[in-house]
């Protein structure tokens, strides 16, 4: 019994201790003591030892939601670097909130009787502080959401009277977790001079623990770094937990006294380069002694640094030239240098030193200067009021016309077709590669690329796409047709259809199929591609609404809800029924879209950029901020990159133009769709094989797969024969891809190879797993984009919003596949409206005066 009651004494302390870790992000900080344990999730166990409570004072069920938060704030991050929000965050977010809003404080043991409003106290502040924690970890690395931010001092508020309660109780020994959390949160003076009190003085709390928390909150609350609220913050290295510069000596040099042997500088540093000063006043003139010209050139290298931000404890290394150096007058130089690094607190620096005696200076007369590199914590800067410097901001660059923002292959199509007219034009991509929603990598297996994007097109049904191919001088594959293709339908079971023959399950009696299309046909009469308004309102619904309305078989249903997700990456619930029959229409109707063609997409990307000037497209250029200014535009990003220009074209997906702040704002309209349009969930898996096995004539199989039930939902082949690259590409999109996101890495790999073994049967299932090498793109995933093929509308939205897609506000012109009116989703869509918003702009500049085009 004895090592049953130790057992769980000591279970509950190692479960308390691997609970209280979680302060920050799970897996941010590589080196934390203890790794995340599932057994900590679900405390329920200990409930059985005679201990239970010793630590967790019985609101287990408040402790278990500790490392859940901590790894939903990891997630946030790593998305925040995508550009993105997931579903997944999402629905985990709701899913705590809820669990902390229902959260009830359980009976209290009698033993502990005596401390009840302790223990109702103790369990009010937990909540509160996981609600902080929640609420901020939901905003990412920057809590700026003045909402949010509201909501968390309301928590911080009620939380602060229950402290008195719990102060001087068995309870006060588990507070060092919220405090911490809730103190990262603190912004009101008053309440982050009673913690400091509290942690300072409280002797219960003494420990070296304390002293750390209590160093870390100050270096928080010290710093003016946005980056500097909530809990996800409190060990970020910009707040020095890790130092921003550390000096060292090797102990097998001479001591260097006064200076260091060398310094490492953290990563995350902000750093400032001095010129050389000189000990010279404003006037131009020196001193009459030396070490006073030393003392002067020491003060005006501190304005120097204060201009810059920095203060003599952010100097990493000091550089001197001395004129006629003498070692017998070293303390000439000596004396003011150690004035120089004493702060106002008496701590003295030892950045690194160099001394380069010189015969003179450029200044005749002058006889002593130093310069410096000074580092400080991230974006931390000391506060000035400006009035002792003088700013000298970096030009921007001039576009001298035109500025298309992406790099996809609309923005490329619009710059290509803009600097052929004659006009500079220059083009910003936030990723670090061109071709937006197409990416060709190079098989690490043997010779031969394969694409994980855009990939087919028909030269008969997409002629621009086409003629660029034929321009570029570009071989497309032609597509493999020959063989029969797999189907699968809801209740697993798995049919063969021969090419050219409408699929129908077996035994299924007559197919429906024909009604289906009959039904689309007269629908899709009612809209105009040109004219989106004149829809009749009423008659939009969702595709999943018409679908039932229609009396359909169940087979016909799936195929009809399979096919939406497939062509737009939604499903039939989601997407408008207007959207969906405009979608079809613009691809020349469902027998245009379901045409084989070729495949070989993204050279034509490369082949744009090739016959662009040199140095027009900036790779890595996030754009943060469009201000139009009259009859010219100034387009910011996130590197610091300025442009100014006439004209902009905005080429990117409607959902990431929420990254984006405007001046004059969008049009409500405009905004509008921002907030409805949904980004399709989407991905592309190609599996590469030794020989094309489905050729086989025993197994004669086009390549083409289809499931109802996913992952696999679709598949083409993608073979170049001639290089010996035997390729499947296989599609998951919809309610298949976001469950397949939610897989590990190697569970995704799994899921598609046995879903590929399962749909050829186990006869061939060896030859489907015998996989030489598995290449995929998440597209839900991909920063700046966040979904594929295309950014779906709603029951109603087109018809409202459709035709402000493309409507130029001011200088600002629309491209993007969206904004098509033809083949929209569609390769040839992108290019096509990369032309028509060029055009706009070509036109429009036509008829501006000469000197209106030099900015």
């Amino acid at each position: 019994m004895e090592n049953k009651t130790l057992q769980g004494f000591v279970l509950e302390v190692y479960a308390y201790l691997a609970l209280v870790s979680n302060i920050i992000p799970y897996g941010i900080v590589q080196d934390r003591t203890l790794p995340l344990d599932p057994f900590i999730t679900s405390l329920k166990g200990l409930k059985e030892c005679e201990t239970f409570g010793t630590f967790f004072g019985f609101c287990h069920s408040l402790f278990e939601l500790i490392p859940s938060i901590s790894v939903l704030a990891a997630k946030r991050l790593g998305e925040e670097e995508l550009g993105m929000r997931s579903e997944e965050t999402v629905s985990m977010y709701d899913g705590l909130l809820s669990r902390l809003e229902e959260w009830r404080s359980p009976p209290l043991d009698r033993e502990m009787a005596e401390w009840k409003s302790a223990h109702i106290a103790t369990g009010k502040l937990y909540r509160h502080a996981l609600f902080a924690y929640l609420k901020a970890a939901m905003c990412g690395s920057v809590v700026d959401n003045p909402k949010v931010i509201y909501q968390i001092q309301q928590h911080i508020d009620e939380a602060w009277p229950l402290l008195s309660e719990v102060h001087d109780s068995p309870y006060g020994t588990i507070m060092l977790w919220p405090l911490l959390i809730l103190g990262s949160c603190i912004v009101r003076e008053d309440q982050r001079h009673s913690l400091r009190y509290k942690l300072q003085s409280t002797a219960q709390w003494r420990m070296s623990q304390v002293i750390q928390a209590l160093r870390l909150l100050n270096l928080l609350w010290d710093s003016n770094n946005r980056h500097a609220f909530g809990p996800c913050n409190i060990t970020a290295p910009k707040f020095a937990s890790h130092p921003v510069h550390h000096f060292f000596d090797s102990s097998s040099l001479p001591d260097p006294q006064f200076y260091s042997h060398g310094v490492s500088v953290h990563p995350g540093s902000r750093l400032v380069f001095t010129s050389g000063q000189l000990g010279q006043r404003k006037d131009g003139s020196f001193p009459e002694t030396y070490k006073d010209e030393v003392h002067l050139a020491f003060d005006n290298l501190i304005a120097v640094l204060k201009a810059g931000g920095a203060d003599i404890r952010d100097v990493t290394k000091l550089t001197w030239y001395c004129v006629d150096w003498n070692f017998e007058e070293a303390h000439n130089l000596l004396e003011p240098l150690m004035e120089f690094l004493t702060d106002s607190y008496g701590l003295r620096s030892r950045p690194i030193t160099t001394l380069v005696p010189v015969p003179k200076l450029a200044i005749p007369g002058a006889r002593f200067e130093v310069e410096a590199v000074a580092a400080t914590e991230g974006f931390t800067q000391s506060w000035s009021d400006g009035a002792g410097r003088i700013d000298h901001y970096v030009a921007p660059i001039k576009a001298d016309v035109v500025d298309v923002v992406g790099g996809g292959f609309s923005g490329l199509q619009a710059a290509y077709d803009v600097q052929k007219a004659g006009f500079q034009c220059m083009l910003l991509e936030a990723k670090s590669r061109i071709g937006g929603r197409s990416h060709t990598i190079q098989l690490a297996s043997g010779k031969g690329l394969v694409e994980l994007g855009a990939t087919w097109i028909n030269k008969t049904t997409q002629p621009k796409a086409y003629a660029l191919t034929q321009k570029f001088g570009l071989d497309c594959v032609p597509q493999y047709g020959i063989g029969d293709s797999i189907w699968q339908q809801t209740d697993g079971v798995i049919w063969r259809v021969a090419r050219g023959e409408v699929p129908k399950p077996p035994n299924s009696g007559e197919s429906d199929m024909h009604s289906l299309l009959e039904a689309l046909e007269v629908e899709q009469s009612r809209v105009d591609i040109i004219n989106t308004g004149s829809y009749p309102t009423p008659s939009d619904m969702s595709v999943e609404e018409w679908i039932q309305s229609k009396g359909f078989s169940k087979f016909t249903q799936d195929f009809m809800r399979h096919s939406v997700a497939a062509l737009v990456g939604r499903e039939a619930r989601e997407v408008g029924l207007h959207y969906i029959l405009d979608y079809i229409k613009s691809g020349g109707g469902i027998s245009s879209l379901a045409s084989e063609g070729e495949h070989g997409t993204s050279a034509i990307a490369t082949g744009l950029a090739r016959s662009m000037k040199l140095g027009s497209i900036m790779l890595n250029s996030p754009v943060t901020r469009i201000e139009q200014h009259g009859s010219s535009s100034t387009v910011y990003t996130s590197n610091g990159l300025t442009v100014q220009c006439s004209k902009v074209i905005l080429a990117i997906p409607t959902n990431v133009y929420d990254n984006i702040h405007f001046m004059p704002p969008l049009t409500p309209a405009k905004r509008a769709i921002v907030g409805r349009t949904k980004p399709g969930i989407y991905a592309k898996c190609i599996l590469t094989y030794r020989t094309p096995w489905w050729k086989q004539k025993d197994i004669d199989l086009v390549g083409s797969f289809f499931s109802v039930n996913g992952p696999i939902n679709f598949s083409w082949e993608t073979s170049d024969d001639e290089k010996s690259n035997y390729s499947l590409a296989l599609f998951v999109h919809g309610d298949s891809a976001a469950r397949w996101h939610k897989l590990s890495n190697l569970g995704r790999e799994d899921a598609i190879e046995n879903h590929l073994a399962e749909l050829v049967g186990p006869k061939h299932a060896d030859l489907a797993r015998d996989v030489v090498e598995i290449n995929y793109k998440e597209w839900t995933k991909e920063p700046w984009i966040g979904g594929a093929p295309t950014s779906i509308m709603g029951p109603g939205d087109l018809s409202k919003y459709g035709e402000a897609l493309r409507e130029p506000l001011g200088c600002l012109h629309f491209g993007g596949g969206e904004t098509a009116r033809e083949w929209k989703g569609y390769l040839e869509g992108a290019l096509r409206a990369g032309s028509r918003a060029a055009e706009e702009v070509i036109e429009s500049l036509k008829e501006m005066p000469s000197s209106k085009l030099k900015l």
